[in-house]
């Protein structure tokens, strides 16, 4: 394996790259919060959509400096409901986190 690049280590071991894990990390606590199983610290609202299923709110607040708004829109609270909107209601309309997170490997494979 020490001849493989970081890409072909990655697809041996059946394993995500570092930002598909943060990124599904996140998905999946937005849907423990969407079902009041964790804490919800960001104040993020959820509604229903006809088209999309369970939808986060996103807070977009402006700053005068961007440096400050470069940090809103990479946070938690941003990236976490821009990639939790991203994915298709057949994964957040599951009921159990077990389900969930079959259907979103599916997704993203």
């Amino acid at each position: 394996m020490e001849n493989l690049d970081y890409w072909e280590r990655l697809k041996c071991l059946g394993i995500y790259s570092l930002q598909r894990r943060r990124e599904r990390y996140k998905i999946l606590y937005m849907w423990k919060m969407s079902q009041d199983l964790v804490p919800n610290p960001f104040g993020v609202r959820f509604r229903r959509s006809a088209r999309g299923g369970l939808q986060s709110e996103r807070w977009i607040g402006k700053a005068k400096l961007q440096s400050v708004n470069t940090l809103i829109y990479h946070s938690f609270s941003s990236s976490a409901v821009g990639l939790f909107n991203a994915v298709p209601a057949i994964v957040k309309d599951q009921p159990t986190i077990e389900r969930v997170k079959v259907e979103l490997d599916k997704f993203l494979s």
